[in-house]
This record gives C-alpha cells, sequence and structure tokens, in this order.
C-alpha cells in the first residue's frame, strides 16, 4: 500500500511538472531580415565580413534607439526614410561634437554604435 501511495504521488507530482512546463513561454528569437545593401565602392573582399557585421550591428542599433522617432508611415506599414548623405553627415559632425537637441541625444550611444547606424542608413537601398 505505500509503494502505491508513493507511485501515485510521483505520478501526480510529474503531472503536475508538465503541466507548468507547458505553460511557460519560450523565448523564440526572431530571424534578422537584413536590408538590402550595396558595398562602399572602397570595400575590399576581405573586408565585407566586417562590413556586413557594422552594417548588421546598425541595423539592430537603428530599430532599438532610432525607428521610433525617424519611421514614417507609408500604406500603413513603417518606413526607414531614406537619408540624404548630407543628414548623414549632419550626424557624424555630432558624433564629434555631440551637441544634439532632441529627445534622443546621442551621448546614450557611444560613437562606434552611432557610426554603425550611419553604416546602415548609408549603404542601405533606398526604398
Amino acid at each position: 500500500m505505500n509503494t502505491l501511495y508513493t507511485r501515485m504521488q510521483l505520478v501526480i507530482i510529474g503531472l503536475l511538472l508538465l503541466i507548468i512546463l507547458s505553460q511557460c513561454k519560450v523565448k523564440k528569437e526572431i530571424p534578422l531580415v537584413l536590408f538590402p545593401f550595396d558595398y562602399p565602392e572602397d570595400v575590399t573582399e576581405a573586408g565585407k565580413p566586417d562590413f556586413i557585421k557594422n552594417y548588421t550591428k546598425g541595423q539592430v542599433l537603428y530599430g532599438i534607439h532610432c525607428a521610433k522617432c525617424h519611421n514614417q508611415m507609408v500604406d500603413g506599414k513603417s518606413e526607414i526614410p531614406n537619408f540624404s548623405l548630407p543628414q548623414l553627415m549632419d550626424y557624424e559632425i555630432r558624433i564629434q561634437y555631440p551637441s544634439h537637441q532632441d529627445p534622443m541625444r546621442e551621448t546614450n550611444l557611444p560613437a562606434e554604435e552611432l557610426e554603425q547606424v550611419i553604416t546602415f542608413l548609408r549603404y542601405k537601398r533606398k526604398s
């Protein structure tokens, strides 16, 4: 009788654990889809992996820090605007002279990360 009681307890505990674990949400990683891009003219074959790494980081950082204010709604979809070269150069100057007065200050992003965002914006294909 004691063995039967212990087995029933183990079965009940096992079922409870299965129920609890089935309710846990598994965090799924969403694969990053890179926006199409053009390599800079001066990038060599050996430099392409580093460019892709910086471009990818820039895309992710843009999504985290910039998209909320800079993206535009087009036909009900959020789109990244096509920044002009002078606009991007203005941001590059702000890296050297951080005096940005907008709510999102460049001091929130290290210069290296801001440079990666600019790389993404500069070389992504225009929409």
